[in-house]
């Protein structure tokens, strides 16, 4: 995930991104957040199924906050929890964007 985040930072003309069921974790999830929150291009990104987890979810709240281009992201089978799912929905009352969201089968 490292990498892909490290390419994602400076890439001007990817638009979507599908990653789901690569075990990124929360850590890998923590170097995506930072990528999305310099890329200017990317509507779309997939992290189905990744143990991302509320501390990984957090950390793309974060990026949401700052990202001004992501419409629609994904986050089904990832673990998080009430603290993950609090962190996102503050990012959306300052992300006016993001017109999709979902977080399916995260208990």
């Amino acid at each position: 995930a490292e990498k892909m985040a490290e390419a994602l930072s400076s890439n001007g003309t990817l638009k979507l991104l599908w990653l789901g069921e690569n075990n990124i974790g929360h850590s890998g999830a923590e170097f995506l957040a930072d990528a999305i929150k310099k890329n200017t291009t990317l509507e779309e990104l997939s992290l189905l199924n990744n143990k991302i987890e509320d501390k990984g979810a957090s950390s793309l709240a974060a990026a949401l906050k700052k990202n001004r281009h992501l419409e629609i992201l994904k986050l089904d089978y990832n673990g998080i929890q009430e603290k993950g799912a609090k962190s996102l929905a503050d990012a959306l009352e300052r992300n006016a964007k993001l017109n999709s969201l979902t977080l399916y089968n995260n208990n």
